[in-house]
Parts: structure tokens; sequence; C-alpha cells
């Protein structure tokens, strides 16, 4: 062997096309293999491999002197390329399977990933799934809120979207539309809620990005753009708020829609008592 196995900086098996070789070159060096000296046009390889010797110039070798370095423990880049083409195609088929085949879109271009970013979206994947599980497993069948927390508060409970404090986030992000006041020449940038989880009370506050345009006539007109961020902490459980009953009598004249519309709320505040 001409060089030691700590002169090889890289070796590449099938490297070259060797008849390609053969037609380019020359020098009658360059036209058999340094190593064992058979002439390339009489081995029987397609290619011929390449090293990268330190501090010297690049070397061409046969592919059967390739595995004698590769014996000494030197690493084969073409073997290399094949295990990580390999590997990706693995991981690729993983991840589709992971999704029954339907890819987000935000992700859809598997192929043009390298490794490390394929290893990332599965192991994102894998974590998601066992964390789904993890909330499949929590029991919220006996979790219990009492009337006057809805009524006074408008304390929220899930027991499907709402099981664990790490769907909070997710849960807002897909209902936040009813939660701000916007229109023309008016916007709210901030809302808040009260969630019941396992027994515990979480205040939410949540941020909006306000977007607007100028219109031809009147003010201009607000929306909610995005949301900014989405923030919560564990409190105290809201107290019920004292409430006094109150008796009036008076007449009124009505129309007769109109009486339907006032029975209707006598009616909730009566139920309410």
């Amino acid at each position: 062997m001409k060089f030691k196995k700590e002169e090889v900086i890289q070796l590449r098996k099938n490297f070259m096309g060797r008849l390609s070789w053969i037609k380019v070159k020359t020098k009658k060096s360059d036209l058999k293999c340094p190593e064992c000296k058979r002439l390339y046009s009489d081995i029987q390889d397609e290619k011929i491999a390449l090293m990268i010797i330190k501090g010297k110039s690049n070397q061409h070798l046969c592919n059967d002197c390739a595995d004698k370095y590769i014996k000494l423990g030197v690493e084969d880049l073409d073997k290399k390329v094949k295990d990580n083409k390999q590997i990706k195609k693995d991981i690729i088929l993983e991840i589709k399977n992971m999704y029954n085949q339907n890819i987000p879109y935000r992700i859809k271009k598997l192929d043009e990933y390298n490794i490390e970013k394929l290893t990332n979206i599965r192991d994102e994947k894998l974590k998601s799934i066992e964390h789904q599980k993890f909330l499949n497993s929590i029991n919220s069948s006996n979790w219990k809120l009492e009337e006057y927390l809805v009524e006074q508060y408008q304390v929220i409970m899930d027991k499907t979207y709402l099981k664990h404090t790490s769907q909070i986030p997710d849960y807002f992000h897909d209902c936040y539309q009813d939660m701000f006041d916007c229109g023309q020449g008016y916007a709210q940038n901030e809302a808040n809620a009260i969630v019941f989880i396992n027994d515990k009370f979480y205040s939410v506050e949540i941020i909006a990005e306000i977007g607007s345009q100028k219109q031809d006539r009147g003010e201009r007109l607000y929306w909610v753009e995005n949301l900014e961020s989405i923030e919560f902490e564990e409190i105290e459980k809201p107290k019920k708020k004292p409430s006094t009953i109150y008796k009036y009598n008076f007449n009124v004249e009505l129309l007769a829609e109109d009486k339907i519309v006032l029975d209707k709320i006598i009616e909730e505040y009566c139920d309410k008592i």
C-alpha cells in the first residue's frame, strides 16, 4: 500500500467512469492503477475510485485496491452516500406512514430535505403522536363546573379539546375570531378568558395583531389579522359574586313581539334566582 490510513482524507469507490477516464487521459501513468499496476483497460469494473491524500495530489485507483484501504479502516464515501440515500428513503417512508400519506403542505417536498431536517420532522411527529396518546388517556368525564362560574365569569370547560394545558394555545387559535370586537372605527387587540382543566383554573390572555384599511366613507375598518401571543397562568378558583333579589312592579305598553322579547329576558333572569 502506497499510503497509510492516516494519510487518506477521503476515499470514494465508483467515482469515475473507467472508459471515460481512459479516453481523456494521455499519460501512461494515468492509464493504470498506481497500486496494483493493472491497466484500466484490462479490468472489468465500469468505474474506478478516487482518494484524496493529505498534502498530495488526488489519487486514482481501481476499486479492488480501494477495498484494501477500506479494510484498513478508511471510510468509503460511495457506501456512505448510498447508505444516506437509503436512510433518507426510510425516514420519508416513516413520515408518510405517520401522516397516513396526507403530508401537510408546509412539509410537502420531503425529497428536497436533508437527513437532519427529515429526522426533526419525524421526531416532532412522533412526539405529537405520543402526546395525543397521553391526552386520550386523560379521563375528563367526571369534570364538573358550577353554574355561577359560567354565568358570572364565562369559564370555559371543554372535555375534549381542553384536557391539558398544552392544548390552550391551539384551542384559542381555533376560536379567537369571536373574542375581539372590531369594526369600522374601533378595534380590540386584547382578550381574556378563564379555563377549567382537571379541577384547576387558568387565566388566559390573548393579544391580537390588528389589521386596518381606509374606507371611502367614514373611519377606518379594523379586523384581527393574527394572534401575537397567548399566555396563561394558574389562578385560584373565582369566588361567587353576591347577588340581591330586587322586586319590580310596573306597567309598560308594548307591542306583541316586544312582549315576547321581554318575557324571554325575564324568564332567563328568573331561572338564575
